[in-house]
Parts: structure tokens; C-alpha cells; sequence
């Protein structure tokens, strides 16, 4: 009997809630402003020439108007940018998203993949705007003030107080917009400190996902309530080569031919680790880290489980938001939302997919040639989830670009590839990997299932309409002896015998999933990607497709007596519309329903849509960075 192979999740955070005694400030009114420039810093260390800014008109509320975007670039390796055209803006309140490649003061090389950071501010006072570490960790928690009551320089002032708390730092510093790290002062000293606390012996793409768990830990009260990553952050101030970071800024800077004066950052990291800074952190020398090497950058098995969570972060995300664009697509759902280049779902989802193959790629190419233990079952499972995104991906989009290693900022700009080069690549990868994963995993486990490959094969065999291949791998994982799951248990017990890949939530997460996911899809703590009734389902679709009818009759049967419905007396004329029936009234929005309906070619007759309409726009956001990307026809 096979158990379940799930994704464990359990983030267990102590929800806290401050209160003052003070009263709290009305809101203020908006503004209306027009500015004939803005101009900026973007710094993590510097972001490079290229990176691109996207500013956003906010309401009273820090919400985006949709009314006013505008978009420029860093112009230099200084990070440095401008807004030179006129903007009319109906709120003095902006949002700055900012996307590039940056100098990782860390390692003193340039970034090999870019990161997202984001800031907040009131341009009715100002024409400059730094986003940096700071502003990105703080903007979610100035949101919540603001939207608990708080006017926005209250809730800005509140918000770095309770950052800096987090890193036993007690000094005021100014609005973190305001700070620049070649200020020379002790606020830019603090800004650094941190920055570097943080990056400390992570990749970009990690430290991508590290950042973005502390912003939303942060949010809610105010303080970091998850003890992992806590630690992370104390072993960042207990090993970060504080001399080293300094050193690699200043030299960054005398290599564009400017010197800096960097204030002693020694002084606002915890290097003893006894949650106090005081005289013995200003002069606490750490140990030079010896540089990331292929055969130690993976030391041990835990360290590639690690690095596997990390990744089903942002995989969990991508399916969230895909399985909210196929319910309203599918009108599974009573959600409305313009499925178009600008939707902000699309474009997350998209970003969270290249995010997590970029995780993936990472431990992939470090899984190779590793002699001290056997990482196979880590770089077959990598292999089997990149698998699993890049089906999803062109399901949804066509072509998309293939990336299968850590790209140099030479190689950034992927065009598409053609869906069926790279469903015969995956199939090689999956093929590959299924004797090192696991017969019977538990639930627990972060190495997937044999299934889970099988699954995936058969899947895309059915894409290519291969039917006589994709039912010799589907019938690998149905066991004629299990009865199917079809009631609400399925979405509770993690023991359950019906699921083959599912999203795993903790009862009481506090990091909760997307909203709109949450309000109309989630069911329980488990979420099927993929399941036993669906590869019977699967199985039906090559039958049918192979003009097997009698054995198609049989599967059909099967599901219909699971579910307690008659069995059919023959085969109906079309078949695909039972097909269709039995999966939206047993599977319905859980996944692929939109994926099924193409493939049985009804999708634009039973959703009347356009054919066009059958996948989604690449993002406004790809099109915008990259020249080579090109939009799927009729958006």
C-alpha cells in the first residue's frame, strides 16, 4: 500500500499582539502631487546597471490604485536611478518594486541571479528614494499599522524601531528610504550591518526566500516569531566577516572610482551572540569563511533537505496562485479577476516558478560528482520537481524559457523553447531518477515517490497524445486493491491512501497561504496536486483516446461506484464529457480540471472562452525585462 508523499510545512508561530496605551492618529488625507523628478538608490550591496524600478500609486490606505505606473532603470553600477518625466500622481504615497542583479558585499563578486526588493514612501516631501534591506523588510508591517489606524510617519517610525529591536539594535535611525550605505554615518553602518547579517553564507536565490519569510513574520506583530529563522539570523551575526564586508564595499567603490568611508559595522551585529551589542561586538574579530566550494557547498544530507525546503516555499506559492487562476478561469469559484499581462497573480505565480527551478537548478548542479555521501536521492528529487513545474509551466503558457543551471548576467535574457524539446529533456530526467526514489514514502519525507515520477510521465505523454506510452506509466501506480478517497478526508489524514503529491499546512499556521486561495479552494491541511482517483481519470483519457471502450466503461464505473453513484449501462456516445464530469465532481478545483478540458479539446465549448484564452499572457513584467520574450497570441 503507498503512503502519501507530501510537502511538510509547519510553520508553528506565537502570535503576539502589543498594545499602547497611547491613542492612536487618524489617517491623513491623501495628496495630490506632481513631481517633475525622483531619483534614488537601489542597494543591497549596489544594484547594477539595468535593474528595473516600477513605482506604483498607493491610496490613503497603501493600497495600489491601479491608476499611475511608471517604470525606469538603474543607470549605473551604483544603483543609482531617475525618474525624469513628469508624474502626476493623486496620492502622495508610492510603492517601489525594484528587480536586478547586485555587488553581494558578502563574497565581493556580483550576484549570479537577481532579487526583488520593495520599498514604501511619501513623495510629497521628497524628491529621492533609497530602497534597500531595510524598506523591503519593513513595507508589510507599515501596511498593517496603516491599515490598524496608524497615520504613515507613525507607522514608518514604529516599524524600524521594532526591526532594529530584532537585532538588539536600540539607536534611532532615520526613515530607512533616507539611509544610503556610502553615507559614512552610523545609520548607514546599521544598514550594512544587517544586510550583511542576512546574506551571510547564502545564495541569492536562498537569501531571496529568506527575506521574503522575515518580511511576512514581521508584518503581523512586529517581531520575528519563527525560531528557525531566528537562528538563522544568530548564526549570521555570529559568523559574518564583518572586516571582509567593509573591505569588499570600499573596494567596489574605488573600483567605479569613488571612495567611501564605511562607519564600523562591528558594532551593530551580535557577534558573541549573548543579545546585547556593547563594547566587546565593536571589537569582535570573525573568522574569514572560507570561500563556497562544489564539494562543500552541500556538506551533508541535511544540508540538501534544507535547501529542498527552501525551494517548496516558493513552489506551494506557484500552485496557490495557478490553482486561484484555473478555478475562476474554470468557474469553479466565484471569484472574478481579468486574466491579462497586468494581473497581478499571473505575474507572481510566473516569478515564483523561476524562482523555485532556480533553487532547484542550485541543488541540482551541486548534487554532481559528490563522493563523502549519495546525493542521487536529492538530485532525482530536484529533477522530479523541477519536472513538475515545467509541465504545469506549459500547460499554462505554451513555451516557456528552459533554464537548467544558475545563468551569469550574460545569459540572462532566455527566449522560449519549444514545449516538445523540453518535455523530452524532462522525460530523460524523471526516467533517470525513478530508481532512487523513495517505494513508500512517509509523509514527512522530502525525498518524493516513484509515483509522483510515473505520474509526471504518463502526464506529459498525454500532452503529446502518446496515449499507449503515458497508460503504461499510469498503470504502474494504480493498485487495483485500494479503494478510492473521494470524501473530505482526504484533506485531513495525512495517512491517507488516495494522494500521491500534496501541499502540506500546519492546523495553525500563522503564515497564512494566498488569501484567495485560503477563502475558496483550501479544504484542510493537505491540498492533492496529485492523486489516485485523477491518474484513474488519466487512465480513462488514453482508453479513450486508444478507442478501448469496454475497459474505458470498466474505469468509469470505477469512480462512479467510489462516489456512490449508478454505474453506466454502456458508454456514452462522448465519452470526454463523462470524463470531464466525473473530474470536476471529484477533483473540481484542487488541479488541473483547465489542464484536462484542453486536452480533451471542450475546454473552449463547456468555459466559453476563446481558443486563444486556453493559455494565460506572460506577464507585462517578463515582456518588460526580457527582450527576447515574446507574448502569446491575442493578448
Amino acid at each position: 500500500m503507498k503512503k502519501i508523499t507530501s510537502i511538510l510545512f509547519l510553520a508553528l508561530f506565537l502570535l503576539t499582539c502589543s498594545k499602547s496605551g497611547e491613542e492612536i492618529p487618524s489617517p491623513e488625507k491623501t495628496k495630490t502631487i506632481i513631481k517633475s523628478q525622483l531619483t534614488g538608490k537601489i542597494e543591497k550591496g549596489p544594484f547594477l546597471t539595468g535593474s528595473k524600478i516600477t513605482l506604483y500609486e498607493l491610496d490613503n490606505e497603501l493600497k495600489q490604485t491601479g491608476k499611475n505606473i511608471f517604470k525606469t532603470e538603474t543607470t549605473n553600477d551604483n544603483g543609482e536611478f531617475l525618474f525624469d518625466s513628469k508624474m502626476e500622481l493623486s496620492s502622495q504615497f508610492v510603492e517601489l518594486e525594484i528587480s536586478g542583479y547586485f555587488f553581494n558585499e558578502v563574497t565581493g563578486k556580483r550576484s549570479s541571479s537577481q532579487i526583488t526588493l520593495n520599498a514604501l514612501a511619501d513623495v510629497s516631501v521628497k524628491n529621492k528614494v533609497n530602497v534597500n534591506i531595510l524598506t523591503h523588510l519593513v513595507y508589510k508591517r507599515i501596511k498593517n499599522l496603516v491599515s490598524d489606524g496608524l497615520t504613515f510617519p507613525v507607522a514608518q517610525k514604529q516599524a524600524h524601531k521594532e526591526l532594529l529591536m530584532v537585532f538588539y539594535i536600540t539607536k534611532d535611525i532615520k526613515n530607512s528610504d533616507d539611509i544610503g550605505l556610502t553615507d559614512g554615518n552610523e545609520d548607514a553602518a546599521i544598514l550594512l550591518a544587517i544586510s550583511a547579517v542576512l546574506l551571510h553564507d547564502k545564495q541569492e536565490a536562498a537569501f531571496s526566500e529568506f527575506i521574503a519569510k522575515l518580511s511576512n513574520d514581521f508584518a503581523s506583530d512586529g517581531t520575528i516569531s519563527d525560531n528557525s529563522l531566528m537562528e538563522q539570523i544568530k548564526a549570521g551575526q555570529k559568523n559574518v566577516n564583518s572586516i571582509q564586508v567593509m573591505d569588499h564595499l570600499k573596494s567596489y567603490f574605488s573600483d567605479q572610482g569613488k571612495t567611501i568611508e564605511v562607519d564600523n559595522i562591528r558594532k551593530f551585529i551580535d557577534g558573541n551572540g549573548d543579545g546585547v551589542l556593547d563594547d566587546t561586538d565593536a571589537t569582535f574579530e570573525n573568522k574569514p569563511n572560507d570561500e563556497i566550494s562544489e564539494d562543500n557547498f552541500f556538506p551533508n544530507g541535511e544540508a540538501y533537505k534544507q535547501a529542498l525546503i527552501a525551494s517548496y516555499a516558493k513552489l506551494r506559492v506557484c500552485f496557490e496562485y495557478m490553482l486561484v487562476l484555473d478555478a475562476a478561469r474554470c468557474n469553479l469559484i466565484d471569484y472574478n479577476t481579468e486574466i491579462s499581462s497586468q494581473n497581478a497573480i499571473i505575474n507572481d505565480a510566473w516569478k515564483q516558478a523561476y524562482q523555485f527551478v532556480n533553487l532547484l537548478n542550485l541543488i541540482i548542479e551541486h548534487s554532481v560528482d559528490v563522493s563523502i555521501f549519495d546525493t542521487k536521492p536529492f538530485l532525482s528529487t530536484s529533477k522530479v520537481l523541477r519536472a513538475l513545474i515545467y509541465l504545469d509551466m506549459i500547460q499554462h503558457w505554451g513555451d516557456v524559457p528552459f533554464i537548467t543551471k544558475q545563468l551569469s548576467m550574460d545569459e540572462m535574457y532566455v527566449p522560449r523553447t519549444n514545449k516538445n524539446e523540453i518535455f523530452d529533456a524532462l522525460l530523460v530526467d524523471l526516467i533517470e531518477s525513478v530508481p532512487y526514489l523513495k517505494e513508500e514514502p512517509d509523509h514527512d519525507q522530502h525525498i518524493v515517490s516513484r509515483d509522483l515520477a510515473n505520474a509526471l510521465i504518463g502526464a506529459i505523454y498525454l500532452e503529446q497524445k502518446k496515449y499507449n506510452e503515458a497508460v503504461s506509466f499510469f498503470t504502474k501506480i494504480i493498485d487495483e486493491n485500494q479503494p478510492l478517497i473521494l470524501g473530505n478526508t482526504v484533506y485531513n489524514d495525512v495517512n491517507n491512501n488516495e494522494t500521491i503529491f500534496t501541499l502540506l499546512y500546519s492546523e495553525n499556521e500563522n503564515l497564512q497561504p494566498f488569501g484567495i486561495f485560503s477563502q475558496y479552494i483550501k479544504k484542510g491541511i493537505l491540498h492533492p496536486i496529485y492523486r489516485h482517483t485523477g491518474i484513474l481519470l488519466n487512465i480513462a483519457e488514453t482508453l479513450n483516446g486508444l478507442n478501448r471502450n469496454s475497459e474505458l466503461l470498466n474505469v468509469l464505473n470505477q469512480i462512479r461506484v467510489a462516489g456512490n453513484m449508478n454505474p453506466l449501462q454502456e458508454l456514452p456516445t462522448n465519452p470526454k464529457y463523462e470524463i470531464a464530469a466525473l473530474w470536476k465532481k471529484y477533483i473540481g478545483s484542487d488541479y488541473g480540471y483547465f489542464a484536462l478540458l484542453k486536452r480533451l479539446g471542450i475546454a473552449v465549448e463547456l468555459l466559453e472562452i476563446q481558443s486563444y484564452q486556453q493559455l494565460y499572457p506572460i506577464p507585462y513584467q517578463e515582456l518588460d525585462m526580457n527582450p527576447n520574450m515574446t507574448q502569446n497570441p491575442g493578448y
